[in-house]
């Protein structure tokens, strides 16, 4: 499994990726909350309920940088 930080234009943490064995990835807020995940075996995104947001990795669509 590996993680991807992700920062502001100020080099802040704003969120992070990781990616599982599957190949599943799973987005989380800078304060460890998940907030959705992209299967690529479907190529849909999905958020923190498990609705569909979108086809294709539209994780960091679901950032905000407070």
């Amino acid at each position: 499994m590996s993680e991807q930080i992700i920062k502001n234009k100020l080099g802040n943490k704003i969120g992070s990726i990781k990616t599982h064995t599957d190949g599943k990835q799973e987005i989380k807020s800078k304060l460890g909350n998940k907030l959705g995940t992209f299967d690529p075996k479907t190529n849909k995104t999905y958020n923190k309920l498990g609705n569909t947001i979108g086809s294709g990795n539209l994780l960091t669509t679901l950032l905000v940088d407070f």
